[in-house]
């Protein structure tokens, strides 16, 4: 529960620095987010134009398999997620074919 409560406050805190600007905290935040499966929050903050959020939201959409999603993103002129339809990573439940 501690290290629950201390999570808690370390999000809040890069939250608060991310809002103000701090490159290092969003990169630090959306790592959080995404290692978290907060699709939601991530998205919000990619749409405001957090480009770690962007990074980190196609990754996790990707490795997730929500393709119609990152669609859609990539047709917003996210450029994450356009990188991420071209260049699909293999993952255990679907290989790439080698050849």
């Amino acid at each position: 529960m501690r290290s629950s409560i201390r999570h808690d406050l370390w999000v809040r805190h890069l939250r608060g620095q991310a809002d103000k600007g701090d490159r290092d905290a969003r990169g630090r935040l959306a790592e959080l987010l995404a290692a978290q499966g907060r699709v939601e929050e991530l998205t919000v903050r990619a749409d405001k134009g957090d480009r770690a959020a962007q990074g980190r939201l196609a990754e996790l959409l990707a490795a997730q398999g929500r393709v119609e999603e990152l669609t859609a993103r990539a047709d917003k002129r996210d450029l994450w997620a356009t990188k991420e339809l071209a260049n699909p990573r293999p993952d255990k439940a679907n290989p790439r074919p080698t050849s």
